[in-house]
């Protein structure tokens, strides 16, 4: 450890107070030695950290340069090398980036369409349409090697195992799905099932209502309608035969002279009304009276009570119904899931050669379902 000195007077005769903090013994200095406090040291710490995200970052905007730059096939070689460094790197953006300029100063070579497919590939859930655009492009490549074909090939067909593994679990949760539905679905039946059972009762019950009245009870009920209906014919009778009198009060009015005629039209008009409106009148009392009688003498306090479980069971039947439609809904839907799940992993496990026309498509249409 170096000897710590006395900035004041050069003497080594020092007592440590503090970590940082010491008294010289010849001049009675206090002073601070900064190569040992820990706030030093963080902050020299600190910007040694500074320093080196400082030259991570130009490190890649040299990088970054160099790929726009050069030209020729040493230029694309260099920019090839640089954007294949960004795609290790994880910079997906930037090295896709880097490839499309590829592709479009390099028309002729395939790097540009293979940097392209590769950083597609890397992403979570890659555009398979745009990996077959790349292949098929690449394919057609002046400077394509048979190497670069079979990665191509290797990269399909590892998407299609990826494909078969993902449409595996998709159909899992699919075959789940369905049957949670169908469960849900036999239970609605059930309930509803029951629910009809408990309509029929109650229905049976309101239609008892004559059964439970007694025998006094339905004479009495028969007799009030026999009376009521002899008055009621009565004054129909009565009524037709006050109308009638009208008419013969028209038609012999004038034999009393012209202002008497006109005087006992008027009063007869007058009584007519009154009488009709009193025998109709009567008519409804009479209805009334009847039904009054009928509903007193057959009232069955149950009847209320089963009216008002029909109304109840007959809304909660046509919410069930309401809710089965839905299950069904959504179990058609799970049912042609699985249709299509199965069509596409059939499909794909009977490529036996992999072809870019006919792989892509079903790698698309397999990214449906997961």
């Amino acid at each position: 450890m170096e000897e710590i000195k006395c900035p004041s007077c050069g003497s080594g005769a020092v007592r440590k107070i503090t970590e940082e903090k010491y008294e010289c013994m010849a001049c009675d200095n206090l002073f601070l030695v900064h190569n040992l406090s820990k706030e030093f040291q963080k902050t020299d710490e600190h910007i040694e950290n500074i320093h080196q995200d400082l030259k991570k970052t130009i490190e890649n905007i040299n990088l970054t340069a160099a790929v726009a730059g050069g030209s020729g096939r040493d230029g694309l070689d260099n920019r090839y090398k640089n954007a294949m460094t960004l795609l290790k790197q994880g910079n997906i953006s930037a090295a896709q980036q880097a490839f499309n300029k590829i592709k479009n100063d390099f028309i002729w070579s395939y790097k540009g369409y293979y940097g392209l497919a590769l950083c597609e590939i890397q992403k979570d859930r890659p555009e398979w349409n745009a990996v077959g655009e790349y292949i098929q492009k690449l394919n057609l490549c002046e400077d394509i090697t048979p190497d670069i074909k079979a990665e191509m090939e290797k990269v399909l067909s590892d998407g299609k195992q990826s494909a078969l593994g993902q449409l595996g679990n998709a159909l899992n949760a699919e075959n789940a799905k369905q049957a949670e539905l169908s469960n849900n679905i036999k239970q609605l039946d059930e309930m509803t099932k029951i629910q009809e059972n408990s309509l029929s009762e109650k229905k049976e019950e309101f239609s008892a209502r004559w059964e439970h009245t007694s025998a006094i009870g339905k004479a009495v009920s028969i007799i009030v309608a026999v009376v009521c209906a002899i008055i009621g014919i009565v004054s129909v009778i009565f009524l037709f035969r006050w109308i009638a009198d009208v008419r013969y009060l028209f038609s012999n009015a004038m034999s009393y002279g012209f202002f008497a005629g006109i005087g006992r039209i008027l009063l007869g008009c007058v009584r007519t009304i009154l009488r009709v409106a009193i025998s109709v009148g009567v008519v409804f009392l009479i209805i009334m009276f009847y039904f009054l009688v009928f509903g007193i003498i057959t009232a069955n306090p149950q009847k209320d009570s089963a009216q008002q479980n029909i109304d109840k069971i007959n809304g909660q039947m046509q919410v069930m119904l309401e809710r089965r439609n839905n299950l069904q809904a959504e179990l058609n839907v799970c049912q042609n899931n699985i249709q299509n799940i199965n069509r596409i992993g059939s499909n794909l496990e009977q490529l036996q050669k992999i072809n870019v026309e006919e792989i892509i498509p079903l790698l698309i249409a397999a990214g449906q379902y997961y």
